[in-house]
């Protein structure tokens, strides 16, 4: 932009901050190239292309549109100059780089939003107060950049979709017939849920991935290539076009295909898959969206002063996050003690006998998977004999059998072998599941706390405290992770001891180098060895556990399948349900506690707030639905004001228990245990208050 001729005097002023914002110890091009290459101390250079269309179709690169990219160009520059006001004559290569991808994420957000802004005709001058605090919300949303202002799972969904629909059908199918395992959807790829792809056409995407050879191979399997994807979902913009992003699991094609569930799963979750940003990341941010003031110091269009004010102050207010979908509680007490039945009467039967066909294998050299059924079951205890074990696996290679036979029984023939006990591979699975619900349980802890335990190195020596290195906390100047004891009750001790054990014969017998994770499991595939107890494997046998015991299903016919969050608030329940339904023993013997408020002080003092806040809104929630208001008439009435209803029933559970958590949250109301005495002696009930909140 020239000044009038009756300014031209400031031309001179104007120029030094000009120069000053147009060179970079990062930037190895000339401020006017058309390809930057620039360097963060990284092993390569890399590259912006500023050669990007705008909404009208011409180019930035176009003379009409040379303020719009002398903005764009000395915006990095001055993101990444010394910070103003500071006296500071320079900053670090980290923060400068920090600082640059700050940036070149809103002009590329500027840019593929081009049409919404006007950008061909008024370039940045334009954006408002209004326009600017959106994009802040964007951010303070999601810490994810890619999500909160790129929408990439949205984006791509709608991409694949209408690629599918455009790419010849029969071409598809052909691939699908030649292709079989692009139709394998397993639980872990259902559970995942964060595409709006139905599950029905999930094979047809994938089938058109695979024909635009957007596919790329991984050592899990097929992967789609972000990068070549992100060239035509964002093709006009400068570096995102060009940048990897997060794989879907459900789009992925896995190389072993091991475990399946009976069932579609009961939502587990409300919860969306994201987290806020930090305050201290989103300040960071804010300081450089608020830096494009500084182009009207270059004579340079740039928001109006007055909309960069408007976000200096600027707070966003951030929806909460959705909340974890319960278990019914009857359903988390009996699985917990179908778990502990199942140990005691199974456990070291089951373990025993996979040790035995382990030992027979390494001692004659040969592999499990090459055994006839006939051997497996001589191996196997008389008990497990006697229960209905006939074959390694359900789904195992058996000898006579080709790699590419499938293996896999009808679905319904499957499930029915599962729960008459045919696999060995099986009951080991549907064993670690129910270890893993009494643990989880009993601990209250999260599941990668839970997967981090080492056999071995796990319990205190007094066998009375489960050592847990907290995700959550890290000590000393390397980060490392604090150890947290936390006292174990009995049965959780032994069945942990009866895995160390099976863990320590399996290195004896040289199938094992070391202990490993606690709940490393042999794979599915029958091989003699321990897969890492990562997320997957926990969840696939969470799931074997509850096909094997049947838990309920839902009204739409999926099944309650369980997850170590849904677990936590386990003694809490136990807790609360006590008052109504005398249940306080079982409690006080697993803790050693004969004192009501001793169970109460150790459940506040070990369960987190939300944790916590979850069980008491659970137990109110399903108490009004099996009981009425007799006990709870004030809340009874915020719940009709709230859902214009007394009648519970007509109420969703899940509806009913977040607003009974959201009035928790909120210090609407308390529910707090009451102790007192009778003639009965020390007794407890749960009562609710109601709070005055200004």
């Amino acid at each position: 932009m020239r000044l009038p001729a009756e300014l031209s005097f400031l031309e001179d002023v104007l120029q030094a901050p000009k120069l000053k914002y147009s060179k970079a110890d990062w930037l190895l091009s000339d401020f006017q190239d058309p390809i930057w290459v620039y360097n963060f101390n990284y092993k390569k250079n890399k590259k912006l292309n500023w050669g990007v269309k705008l909404d009208d179709g011409s180019s930035l690169l176009s003379p009409q549109h040379a303020d719009l990219l002398q903005g764009f160009k000395h915006w990095l520059i001055i993101a990444t100059s010394a910070k103003r006001g500071t006296g500071s004559l320079t900053n670090a290569v980290k923060t400068q780089a920090s600082a640059f991808n700050q940036v070149i994420r809103f002009i590329d957000y500027f840019l593929h939003n081009s049409s919404a802004y006007y950008l061909s005709k008024t370039g940045l001058a334009a954006i408002t107060g209004d326009d600017l605090k959106l994009i802040l919300d964007k951010i303070a949303a999601n810490a994810i950049t890619n999500e909160s202002l790129f929408n990439w799972s949205q984006k791509l969904t709608d991409y694949l979709i209408k690629l599918a629909n455009s790419t010849d059908q029969s071409r598809l199918y052909d691939l699908l017939n030649a292709n079989p395992s692009l139709e394998i959807i397993t639980p872990e790829q259902e559970d995942e849920g964060l595409l709006d792809i139905c599950l029905s056409d999930v094979p047809l995407v994938r089938a058109a991935i695979m024909h635009h050879e957007l596919y790329e191979s991984r050592s899990r399997g097929l992967v789609p290539n972000s990068i070549l994807l992100s060239k035509e979902i964002y093709k006009n913009t400068v570096r995102l076009k060009s940048e990897a992003k997060r794989s879907f699991k459900i789009l992925e094609v896995p190389r072993e295909v091991s475990g399946q569930r009976e069932f579609g799963m009961v939502p587990c979750s409300t919860r969306e898959e994201k987290s806020e940003m930090s305050s201290t990341h989103f300040r960071y941010f804010k300081e450089n969206l608020y830096s494009l003031g500084e182009l009207h110091a270059l004579n340079i269009p740039a928001p109006p002063v007055d909309s960069l004010m408007e976000i200096y102050n600027y707070q966003p207010s951030v929806n909460k996050l959705g909340r974890y979908r319960t278990l019914p509680s009857d359903l988390v007490f009996l699985a917990v003690k179908n778990a502990i039945e199942f140990h005691i009467e199974y456990g070291n039967e089951i373990l025993n006998s996979y040790l035995s066909v382990a030992r027979y294998c390494i001692r004659s050299g040969g592999t499990a998977t090459r055994l006839e059924h006939e051997k497996i079951v001589e191996l196997v205890t008389p008990s497990l004999r006697e229960l209905g074990v006939k074959r390694l696996g359900l789904t195992t290679r058996s000898p006579g059998t080709q790699p590419t036979d499938s293996r896999r029984l009808a679905h319904k023939e499957h499930f029915n072998a599962l729960r008459s006990n045919q696999g060995l591979v099986e009951l080991v699975t549907v064993y670690y599941g129910a270890v893993q619900t009494v643990v989880g349980a009993l601990m209250a802890r999260r599941q990668g706390e839970l997967c981090d335990l080492i056999a071995g190195n796990c319990l205190d020596e007094s066998k009375e405290w489960l050592l847990f290195q907290n995700r959550k906390s890290t000590s000393g100047a390397f980060g490392l992770r604090q150890t947290e004891p936390r006292p174990i009750e009995p049965i959780a001790v032994e069945m942990i001891e009866t895995i160390e054990h099976f863990q320590s014969n399996l290195i004896t017998l040289g199938a094992l180098e070391k202990h490993t994770n606690l709940f490393a499991v042999p794979p599915m595939s029958g091989e003699i060895r321990l897969s890492y107890s990562g997320q997957c494997t926990h969840h696939r046998n969470f799931d074997a556990f509850c096909d094997y015991f049947e838990t309920p299903l839902s009204a739409a016919g999926q099944r309650y399948y369980i997850r170590q969050h849904q677990l936590r608030r386990f003694f809490a329940m136990l807790f609360f349900y006590s008052s109504s339904f005398g249940g306080l023993e079982t409690l006080q013997w697993m803790l050693g506690h004969t004192d009501r408020k001793h169970v109460w002080h150790y459940i506040t003092e070990t369960t987190d707030g939300p944790v916590l806040r979850g069980a008491k809104a659970q137990y109110i929630t399903e108490y009004l639905t099996h009981n009425g208001d007799e006990n709870y008439k004030e809340l009874s009435c915020l719940i009709k004001d709230k859902f214009d209803t007394d009648d519970f029933h007509l109420v969703d559970s899940h509806e009913l228990e977040d607003y009974i958590e959201s009035l928790l949250e909120d210090g609407q109301i308390e529910i707090e245990p009451e102790f007192f005495e009778d003639e009965n002696g020390d007794q407890m009930r749960v009562i609710v208050k109601i709070l005055d909140v200004e």
